[in-house]
């Protein structure tokens, strides 16, 4: 069994080598067009907003350690959010999307959060008037 195992997996290395010689030069063509095309620049400007506390609360722990309550920079706390983004930083400003994802304090010597988030139902306003509903997203991920 284990010959016919080394067998079947220098077929397969053979085969991809002369596959990839046989196509090397459309593969290199492809690599050189594919960046010739003028990049699109969309500069977005929006803010999440996070409640804390309320009836209208968006962000909510639901997991820590049991060191959690005494650690200076809150190490091991995750959080999930569901935020509404405005168009500005005044908490009255229009609400062109949720926040939704996830975030956790993740260094014992400084606060520092990683974060990741899907910003989902972008309006017309922020110019995705044209795409259906189900590809209305931005995903971001992120430290500070």
């Amino acid at each position: 069994m284990a010959k016919m195992v080394k067998q079947f997996a220098l077929f397969m290395l053979f085969s991809i080598a002369i596959f990839a010689k046989a196509n090397g030069f459309e593969t290199k063509n492809w690599f050189t067009n594919i960046f010739k095309h003028k990049e699109k620049v969309t500069e977005l400007q929006l803010y999440v907003q996070d409640i804390l506390s309320g009836p209208t609360r968006s962000t909510i722990p639901v997991a820590m350690a049991n060191s959690t309550s005494t650690s200076p920079t809150l190490f091991g706390l995750v959080a999930v959010l569901d935020d509404p983004v405005r168009t500005g930083p005044n908490p009255e400003a229009e609400i062109v999307g949720r926040a939704q994802g996830l975030f956790a304090f993740a260094s014992l010597e400084e606060i520092s959060i990683h974060m990741s988030f899907d910003i989902d139902h972008l309006t017309s306003d922020v110019g995705y008037s044209n795409t259906p509903p189900h590809e209305q997203a931005v995903a971001l991920l992120g430290e500070s």
